[in-house]
């Protein structure tokens, strides 16, 4: 059909199809003269955009109220013109959400063949719950096309701090298995968080992140296995949720890697051979605190094995000795509270001595002859002793000594050998061999002497060992 106003015709063509077109008119005048115009191209675009949302995905969480909406859309005519994204509160069906508009979206990468949208709401879509995105492509011919909506949640309410936070009883060795001291390295971190949750294990810092895991919906209880260096550390855990709120981090958990055994120092009082019916007492001086009582182990020196008693790095152990000589061997076990076996590292034995000593000779040199002022006598022991005095002797006078009585003037020595000097001034004899001193240990004035583990001086006889000097 045409119809002309005022020169202008207009006509209406039969339908086309979408696709690109050439017109011109060709005018004829009464007179039959005719004219044709110049062409003009157009476009018919009768398909609508295709539209499809990109984000948020299906069942996403977001930590926001503005949260950015994208879509892909493309548009084999005229091309996409804009697209719009309008929001809703998520129903139940069988009802249907109320969209409103939420935001325009630009066009963000290269040609409009790339057909990528997106924008962000300048204000708030509502509080937390669960909202439907869809999107809207309109074309340059005016077609428009949706794209099927897609569910989301907003929640920008973080985790609680996860709690419990702990070592597995497998990895806190030592004394305890709840107290997070350990002697290795490879430890399991446990504790509770909200369910779905991503936890993260951080060393001291607070951001040196030692492991991860993310929880299944239902479960509120994780494990992390880290790895820690020797030393004393603060682990702090955190929660992320679905949707990216992170919650506070946990209360710190002090723990200790240590890997060093201890070293134990024995130490004895009396700090000297002991013998039968001395109190023995053992100290063992560790290096570091150890986790329960060490149990002393005696061999040779006839004292008990036991615990020894004390805490943190000092311990005794008292034993009445009952007998035995030589040497006896003591060891110590234990562990401190990460679990690390000790060492002795010194004073693993003490002495143990129940036999007297004796006077094993007494000797003199030269023969005296009358007028002879003092007379020296060495004496000889089986073991080194003290308390050797003047009063530990007497003098035993031969036949035919006559005059002053000869007697000990003093003593001199130590360990073994000792110089008794008798005093014979005034004293005389035949000189033919038959008049003689000798010296011998006094048995009620010896008790003195005594050796090194305090045993006191035996006697065989009433004088013991003695020797003669011819006057």
């Amino acid at each position: 059909a045409t119809t002309a106003t005022g020169g202008v015709y207009t006509v209406v063509s039969d339908a086309l199809g979408s696709g690109q077109y050439i017109a011109r008119a060709v005018v004829t005048d009464k007179a039959g003269n005719t004219a044709t115009t110049a062409t003009s191209s157009f476009v018919v675009d009768l398909g609508p955009p295709t539209v499809t949302m990109s984000y948020p995905t299906a069942g996403l969480a977001v930590n926001t109220a503005t949260p950015t909406f994208a879509a892909h859309a493309v548009d084999a005519g005229t091309g996409v013109a804009s697209v719009t994204f309008e929001v809703a509160a998520a129903v139940a069906a069988p009802a249907s959400p109320t969209f409103a508009n939420a935001c325009t979206g630009t066009r963000i990468t290269g040609s409009p063949a790339d057909g990528n949208w997106m924008c962000a709401p300048t204000s708030s879509i509502g509080g937390d719950g669960d909202y439907v995105v869809q999107a809207i492509a309109t074309d340059v011919a005016g077609n428009a096309a949706t794209a099927t909506f897609v569910a989301f949640t907003v929640d920008t309410v973080p985790p609680v701090a996860p709690t419990n936070v702990g070592l597995t009883a497998a990895t806190d060795l030592g004394t305890s298995s709840t107290d997070a001291i350990t002697k290795v390295t490879g430890v399991t971190v446990t504790g509770t968080a909200e369910a779905g949750s991503t936890v993260r294990v951080y060393d001291t810092d607070g951001t040196t992140e030692l492991g991860s895991v993310t929880l299944a919906s239902g479960s509120t209880t994780f494990s992390v296995a880290v790895t820690l260096t020797q030393g004393t550390h603060q682990i702090t855990a955190t929660a992320t949720d679905a949707a990216g709120n992170v919650s506070p981090a946990s209360t710190a958990l002090p723990t200790t890697i240590d890997l060093t055994a201890p070293t134990v120092a024995l130490t004895y009082s009396p700090p000297r051979p002991v013998k039968s019916g001395d109190t023995l007492t053992i100290t063992a001086t560790a290096s570091e605190s150890l986790g329960a009582a060490p149990v002393i182990s005696i061999r040779g020196g006839d004292v008990g094995d036991g615990p020894m008693t004390g805490s943190g790095t000092t311990w005794t152990y008292s034993q009445t000795v009952d007998g035995g000589n030589g040497t006896a061997t003591v060891t110590v076990t234990g562990t401190d509270v990460a679990g690390n076996t000790l060492t002795v590292v010194s004073g693993g034995s003490y002495p143990v001595d129940n036999v007297a000593p004796r006077l094993a000779t007494v000797t003199t040199s030269g023969t005296a002859y009358n007028g002879t002022a003092s007379v020296a006598f060495t004496a000889t022991f089986s073991e080194a002793v003290t308390g050797v005095t003047a009063a530990d002797f007497v003098v035993d006078r031969g036949l035919g000594i006559v005059g002053v009585v000869p007697v000990v003037a003093g003593v001199t020595g130590v360990g073994t050998t000792w110089t008794v000097t008798v005093t014979t001034t005034g004293a005389s004899g035949g000189g033919d061999g038959t008049s003689t001193i000798g010296i011998a240990l006094d048995p009620s004035a010896m008790a003195s002497i005594v050796d090194v583990a305090l045993n006191p001086v035996a006697i065989a006889g009433p004088t013991g060992t003695s020797a003669t000097y011819v006057m």
